[in-house]
């Protein structure tokens, strides 16, 4: 029995398109037209259908002796023509200000290879000027993942989409839906109040719309400030309009009422979440925690992790933001958390981070000291996404405290090579050199630092003889150099801890042996325990993050 001989030609499918198109372009065989408002467009009639499941469904019932089909008029017809070009060449090419109408014809056509590549590009260049666009159109057309992508843009600018005259043109119905999201990035919830009477006012006839009082609705009034219920709200909707008036009595009882009563009315209440949430990161596992302020408890945030692991690297990583882009670093790689598409993007290769400090500065983080290089210093400009080498440490150290402000990098504490440090260093951008400072007045490792009102806090950590409840500060706008004792020793000693200054407040959370969460509030100079972790305890990232 002969054998059976078997080839295949990998050009062949570009082959026999490539003779379509030079068939259609000397109109050879071609057997449709295809008709806009302006133009007539020649094909075959087996390549749209092959290519569009709208045109298959469409050409079945029409007549072989039919010549002509006509698209709805409502289609431009370049881009008619853009996307039939598309199904010979598969080459995509048209001014970018065609992109609404494309998106249009791309879901009538139902060519998802071409809307998967127009979504990524709508997000890619979405603004405050032109989301509202493909809001209301990705609403229309059902592309629910590209309309959620949408959303949390909005909810991330906000004020500024609230801005636009745009805005004021949009329905009831979708302004409702954008106000009602839990997580707006506002500064005060003034700002919805203010969005929803802008539109409102803009057009009197509003005012006899039932539409109304559910719009006004979404106000989370018991967060507004008392002053503002009284001088503007008052007056404005409960005797204006006259809608609200029992969400604005409850408002007024929430806000006179002690801070015990209103922690018991809090469980009941809507709250919308503060734009930045604080976001807890194992060192080891990918598991991502955030504090929520109504339970008073760490919880799982799965939109970060779903799906995926942050990092395959089973070593250490950690987490830091610049600019309000969130980066995870390990030995293997940098990752970029895409808030849009809800991703991990690699951005560059990582380096050695075991038990070293981390800061950031506007443009850059910086990886400091650590188990394998003591000395080292490694920065990340996060405009080039490019590691640089900066001029080594005079004194080795792990598990050191790190901050960085106005071009100046600060090192405090750590472990040497064979004793916990109290020495601090200055590093300078400018001159690229080190300088020894004044010593804290106890050696720390396993602190954690931060700036606070220009005040370099050290906090907490451990020595040889145990762990601390104390802090130490350093004023860096006092001529004078030294660190002085803080009055005022957290609840617990922690090392190995999470800190954020975050509302006014400091924050502490978790350490070794510890998964108590408690904040310094500065305007009474009190501590308070303020929650408990979830799974995250020591060794951990602590961040400040808007997440949509």
């Amino acid at each position: 029995m002969a054998a059976n001989i078997c080839f295949t030609n990998p050009k062949h499918s570009s082959q026999v398109f490539s003779m379509l198109t030079e068939m259609r372009d000397m109109d050879e065989f071609c057997d449709i037209k295809v008709e806009t408002s302006v133009d007539e467009i020649s094909a075959h009639r087996v390549v749209l259908s092959a290519c569009s499941p709208y045109f298959r469904e469409a050409l079945k019932d029409i007549d072989a002796d039919e010549e002509s089909f006509v698209v709805p008029e409502e289609h431009d017809s370049r881009v008619v023509a853009i996307i039939i070009n598309y199904f010979y060449t598969g080459r995509l090419e048209f001014d970018a200000k065609l992109l609404p109408d494309m998106l249009t014809s791309a879901v009538l056509f139902q060519t998802q290879d071409i809307l998967d590549r127009l979504e990524d590009h709508v997000v890619r260049h979405l603004t405050a000027e032109n989301c509202l666009e493909y809001y209301s159109k990705v609403e229309e057309y059902g592309l629910k993942d590209l309309q959620k992508t949408i959303v949390r843009y909005i909810n991330w600018h906000f004020n500024e989409v609230a801005a636009l005259d745009e805005w004021l043109e949009l329905p009831a119905s979708k302004i409702g839906a954008l106000v009602c999201n839990d997580v707006l990035n506002i500064e005060k919830e003034e700002d919805v109040y203010e969005a929803i009477w802008k539109w409102f006012k803009h057009d009197q006839e509003r005012e006899s719309n039932c539409q109304c009082q559910e719009l006004f609705s979404n106000v989370r009034f018991f967060q507004l400030d008392p002053k503002f219920i009284t001088d503007r709200v008052v007056p404005d909707v409960a005797k204006g309009i006259g809608i609200c008036k029992d969400e604005i009595k409850q408002a007024i009882i929430y806000q006179s009422s002690d801070k015990k009563k209103r922690q018991a009315m809090d469980t009941k209440l809507n709250h919308r979440c503060p734009s930045r949430i604080i976001y807890m990161f194992d060192s080891k596992a990918s598991v991502v925690e955030k504090y929520d302020p109504i339970r008073i408890e760490c919880v799982q945030e799965r939109r970060i992790m779903d799906g995926r692991k942050m990092s395959s690297d089973q070593g250490h990583k950690v987490s830091v933001v610049v600019n309000n882009d969130l980066y995870v670093v390990s030995s293997t790689k940098v990752e970029k958390f895409n808030n849009l598409a809800l991703m991990w993007e690699k951005v560059a290769k990582g380096v050695n981070i075991r038990e070293s400090a981390i800061c950031a500065d506007e443009e850059n983080f910086y990886v400091i000291g650590g188990r394998d290089q003591p000395t080292a210093v490694k920065c990340f400009n996060v405009m080039t996404q490019t590691w640089s080498q900066l001029t080594d440490m005079p004194e080795g150290r792990r598990s050191a405290g790190a901050v960085a402000s106005n071009g100046r990098i600060y090192v405090m504490g750590g472990y040497g090579a064979d004793e916990p440090l109290a020495t601090t260093m200055r590093y300078s951008n400018r001159s690229n050199k080190w300088k020894m400072m004044v010593k804290m007045n106890s050696t720390r490792f396993g602190l954690t630092t931060l700036i606070i009102r220009n005040q370099i806090f050290a906090i907490g950590g451990r020595n040889n003889s145990g762990t601390f409840k104390s802090i130490e500060t350093f004023d860096l706008d006092s001529d004078k150099e030294e660190w002085v004792e803080f009055t005022y020793d957290m609840m617990r000693p922690r090392n190995e801890f999470g800190a954020v200054f975050f509302n006014g407040q400091l924050w502490c959370m978790g350490g070794r042996g510890e998964n108590s969460i408690e904040s310094f509030d500065f305007s009474t100079n009190t501590w308070e325990l303020v929650g408990k972790l979830g799974n995250v305890r020591y060794g951990m990232s602590c961040v400040l993050y808007s997440l949509f």
